[in-house]
């Protein structure tokens, strides 16, 4: 009986007795993995949130550049507005440009451009303009 008793007491394991983490960081390799571990487990919502960061200033900066066009296009649009409103002389001259009106006693002239095909006749012309006489009497018999 006395057997059972001092195995009662006696403690489960004589060699060692400390805990589990105790043991575990007392090794100093054990130590760094664990840290390691826990800055790259740290490190995965840092890196989430700075490329959210990233995109967000883009699109503010993106933004940024439309209100500036939106600004200067509402700049130039006030002193059209502005120049219009001003004077009787810009609907006259809007008018003339737009309209083709004219004043009492003026002419107007039209200048219009010729097509692909029109340029390569006149040019044909012009050719046969140049030609001599003579060419022009031998093309007409024999041509």
């Amino acid at each position: 009986m006395n057997k059972n008793k001092d195995l009662k007491n006696r403690p489960l394991r004589e060699d060692n007795n400390d805990g589990f983490f105790a043991r575990l960081f007392s090794n100093q390799k054990t130590v760094a993995l664990l840290i390691l571990g826990a800055t790259i487990l740290l490190l995965f919502p840092l890196a989430k949130s700075y490329s959210q960061r990233k995109v967000i200033e883009l699109e503010i900066y993106k933004m940024q550049q439309k209100i500036d066009d939106y600004k200067k296009n509402n700049d130039e649009l006030q002193d059209l507005l502005s120049y219009i409103n001003s004077s009787d002389d810009s609907i006259e001259e809007q008018a003339r440009a737009n309209l083709n009106m004219k004043k009492a006693g003026e002419g107007v002239i039209v200048i219009e451009e010729l097509s692909e095909e029109e340029k390569k006749i006149k040019q044909r012309e012009e050719l046969e303009n140049k030609k001599s006489n003579f060419r022009k009497w031998f093309n007409y018999f024999f041509g």
